[in-house]
């Protein structure tokens, strides 16, 4: 079992994150306690000329739970390109292996980090 949690630090301006959400699934090819991250991100396109199928990079921490942490630029492909709505989606995703199924009694907690969402984005 893991519990995700999204963390927004909020700071900086100009960001261009509207959404991002994280979701995994046990990946049994691999073993037993491998899981298959995915993240899904809705970012502004106002200032950017982008198409389906593009790459960019995009800063985030994820903390595993275990120890095991990645920092550094993750790479999206963007998937649906909104223009007239002025954005545009994207889909990461990545395996991590736990050294166990649960964390004692408690499942994994996995924690994604990134900074920052659009200060004007509000969820009503």
């Amino acid at each position: 079992n893991i519990q995700v949690t999204i963390e927004d630090n909020d700071e900086g301006a100009g960001s261009t994150v509207r959404q991002m959400s994280l979701s995994w699934k046990r990946d049994l090819s691999v073993s037993r306690t491998t899981a298959k991250f995915e993240i899904e991100a809705t970012f502004d396109a106002t200032d950017v000329a982008v198409s389906r199928g593009d790459v960019i990079s995009v800063p985030l921490s994820l903390d595993f739970g275990d120890g095991g942490k990645r920092n550094e630029d993750v790479a999206f492909t963007i998937d649906t390109v909104l223009s007239d709505f002025g954005v545009f989606s994207a889909r990461a995703t990545f395996s991590h292996t736990y050294g166990a199924p649960r964390n004692g009694n408690s499942p994994w907690t996995a924690t994604l980090t990134h900074c920052c969402r659009k200060a004007t984005t509000q969820n009503n």
